[in-house]
């Protein structure tokens, strides 16, 4: 039986690429509008405490989707043969990287997946939430075996 992650697949590419969910942008532009229309008709009824009360979760709201289109062209994780580069930071090398994983957070309907890995040389672990992510989490996790094995061969070799 070939086994899941096919380390030879010269398919694969070179280097993994990671955005941010074109479905993440859509779906708080949509959840704007229904704010917008709720406001709109608690001012048509004269009812002037839910507009006051909406202000405030509109203004953090636009400011959200205003980063989001900004940086949705932004590579947010890099993961190659020779590491992991998180969004403006330096590449960390496969040899200061271990323990990459994925974790869940919370509890059943309200729980979510992040990548996770501890980087040796700033002694820190590095989270990244991936439901945000144009990636599946357990996407990352393979790429992530299949680079540090690329990087574990090519070091053999030399």
């Amino acid at each position: 039986m070939r086994p899941f992650i096919d380390l030879n697949n010269v398919w694969y590419s070179d280097e993994t690429l990671v955005y941010y969910s074109r479905y993440e942008i859509v779906s708080a532009c949509i959840f704007q509008i229904v704010i917008v229309l709720l406001f709109y008709f608690s001012l048509i009824n004269n009812n002037y405490i839910v507009p006051t009360i909406l202000l405030l979760p509109t203004y953090f709201l636009v400011k959200k989707i205003k980063q989001l289109y900004i940086e949705r062209n932004v590579i947010q994780l890099t993961i190659n043969s020779y590491g992991i580069k998180v969004k403006d930071e330096q590449i960390i090398s496969w040899e200061n990287i271990e323990n990459e994983r994925i974790i869940r957070i919370g509890k059943r309907k309200n729980s979510r997946h992040d990548f996770v890995f501890y980087d040796k040389s700033q002694h820190k672990k590095i989270q990244i939430r991936t439901d945000i992510l144009n990636f599946g989490c357990f996407e990352l996790l393979d790429s992530a075996k299949i680079h540090r094995e690329r990087y574990n061969r090519r070091n053999e070799i030399i």
